[in-house]
């Protein structure tokens, strides 16, 4: 569906409620965020890029149990999209996880690399009993799951996601999507939100969600500054 009103408008009538509601800590990063939290000048670059008939870069973390945005990130360009989501369900066989995020499925083959905290290059087999594991222990182990870019924004009722990289996480971190967009992804809604359907997915950007435009951020091009642990998973180097 391509929305006809165009995201800007939108996005003006959803930071009027947010800064309503939120006043001056919409400028403000919550805890630890890096970034540069802007209001409407992330949006309004994604707007200025798909209006030309782009594709921008986005990131989007969301409330725990909801498909409504915490935080959307326009982002600069990567050489790759990704998931984080928690495991619910793995079919060795099909080469398949579904995620919690939205029951989203993830493929996986021979040729995925497979990774945990401990092991960088996984065996399939024991990358698999690893995730069996923790779910037959009653858990929902977090993956984090890349691709390269598809070379065009994904239809938005598409929910195909063939990783080409899936690491088993410790960490108790975000569900997200980093991912490109174009027009027919975003919907230009009423009542101060935006509503964008993507991998099948419908997710609400509303005043609660914070804003922010990191596209010109130093040293920030989506790539994984968060990742201590020595070893760059979004690299197939190593």
């Amino acid at each position: 569906m391509r929305f006809t009103t165009g995201i800007l408008t939108a996005a003006a009538a959803l930071l009027a409620i947010t800064t309503a509601a939120c006043g001056s800590d919409l400028t403000l990063p919550n805890g630890d965020q890096t970034g540069s939290p802007t209001g409407s000048t992330g949006l309004t670059t994604l707007d200025s890029t798909l209006a030309a008939g782009g594709i921008g870069r986005v990131e989007i973390k969301l409330f725990p149990g909801e498909m409504v945005a915490r935080e959307f990130h326009v982002e600069a360009d990567d050489d790759e999209e990704q998931l984080a989501g928690r495991v619910t369900a793995i079919d060795p066989a099909q080469g398949t996880i579904t995620l919690e995020l939205g029951g989203l499925v993830v493929s996986y083959g021979d040729g995925t690399r497979l990774r945990t905290d401990d092991e960088s290059h996984e065996s399939r087999a024991n990358w698999e009993a690893a995730v069996q594991a923790r779910l037959a222990a009653g858990g929902s182990p977090l993956v984090e799951a890349r691709r390269n870019p598809i070379g065009a924004s994904q239809s938005p009722e598409d929910a195909a996601f063939a990783a080409r990289d899936v690491r088993l996480e410790d960490d108790d971190d975000d569900q997200k999507i980093e991912i490109y967009l174009d027009q027919d992804n975003v919907v230009s809604q009423g009542d101060g939100s935006i509503v964008i359907r993507v991998l099948g997915l419908t997710i609400e950007v509303n005043g609660r969600t914070r804003l922010f435009d990191d596209k010109g951020g130093a040293g920030n091009g989506g790539g994984d500054d968060d990742d201590n642990g020595g070893d760059d998973h979004g690299s197939d180097d190593d």
